[in-house]
Parts: C-alpha cells; structure tokens; sequence
C-alpha cells in the first residue's frame, strides 16, 4: 500500500526521526545483539532515516532497503545518496520479498507492517530470509489505533492490514518466531525482537 498524502508528509519530518532515535531503536538495542557488521534488511525505507540508523546505531555491514513507494524511495536516495553509508535501495513488495533464503541477519520494521494487506504473508516471508537465529525487530501500529477516529478519518489503512498485539504474536510464533522482548503502549504500538528460532 502507498500511503495516504497526509501520513507520508507526518513520517517524513524530523519529528519522526527524532521517534526513531528516542523510542524504538534503543529497545532494540537493549533486547537484540546482531553481531558485528550484521547484513540487514529494512522492510519499508521510507526517506531513508531508518537505513542510515541501522548504519550508524547497529554497525551494519550492509542494509538492504526496500520500500514500494517509488517516491518514497527517491527521497531516500536524496538523504543516503552521499552519505557514504553501505546501503542498496530496491522497490519492492514486503511480502514477496525479492531475496533467497537465509540471507539477513537482522530484519527491521519501522512502522510498515500495518500498511501491509498481506502482513501474515510477509512476517512469514522476513522469517524465509533471515538466518537460523537472525533478528526481527518492529515498531508498528496496531488494531486499536488504527480503528480510532482520528486514523479512520485522517489516516486510513487497508483493513486487511489491522492486527491485535494478540494477533501478531500468534502469527510471529506460527512463522518460527521467538519472542525476546516485546512492549506496548495501551495495545496501540507494538515494539519488539524476535528471533528465528535455529531449527526453522
């Protein structure tokens, strides 16, 4: 799903990167260890924010980032382009992700799988990718958020695309998922990690 013209503008401000910084990713950085110069795949770039922390934060070797959004991924070769950083910028389908298996050490979801109708498909498609014992890490927005007033009239979503806490947990462990950390904010944001579990 592209987003609506309102959420792209809000997701691609400083503010939002500033969220980032301060909220999800020191989680993540508590509850996973990837590793050094892990190979990573970020489902979902947006502007490019999220590639250049996994840069910067975790040590990456290398990021793949994917989005679906051509403009999207325009901005994102705008904020990277020069940086320097070891990322590779590829549209394409979350849950058809365009990789063989057991490639990734380390996939991430800054806020995207709620744009996604086929989410179960593509939780199952990050666990194909990722190594035995490979990292999942997502930030994302659940049911009761999306359902409120302010997302139905503001920020619509796919509704095939709207999951419980309850929800997700079930499909990440039916896709050979283990849970390492999860936290959330009122059953509205989900934050979490998640690892391939060795025998998968």
């Amino acid at each position: 799903m592209i987003m609506p013209d309102l959420e792209k503008f809000v997701v691609n401000t400083r503010l939002r990167v500033l969220m980032q910084l301060l909220i999800p990713t020191p989680f993540f950085l508590k509850h996973a260890a990837l590793g050094e110069r892990p190979c990573c795949l970020e489902v979902g770039c947006g502007q490019g924010a999220g590639a250049g922390i996994i840069c910067r934060k975790f040590g990456a070797g290398r990021v793949v980032a994917l989005d679906y959004d051509f403009a999207q991924l325009r901005l994102a070769r705008k904020e990277l382009g020069f940086s320097g950083l070891p990322v590779s910028l590829l549209n394409g389908d979350a849950a058809v992700l365009p990789f063989g298996g057991e490639c990734f050490d380390a996939v991430f979801d800054y806020g995207v799988l709620h744009h996604v109708p086929r989410w179960r498909q593509a939780l199952a498609e990050i666990q194909r990718v990722l190594k035995p014992g490979g990292w999942f890490l997502f930030e994302d927005i659940s049911r009761r958020l999306l359902e409120t007033y302010l997302f139905r009239k503001f920020f619509p979503h796919p509704r095939e695309a709207h999951f419980t806490r309850r929800e997700f947990a079930r499909v990440l462990a039916e896709s050979g998922f283990e849970e390492r950390g999860c936290w959330s904010m009122g059953e509205g944001y989900l934050l979490g990690v998640a690892r391939k579990t060795e025998q998968s």
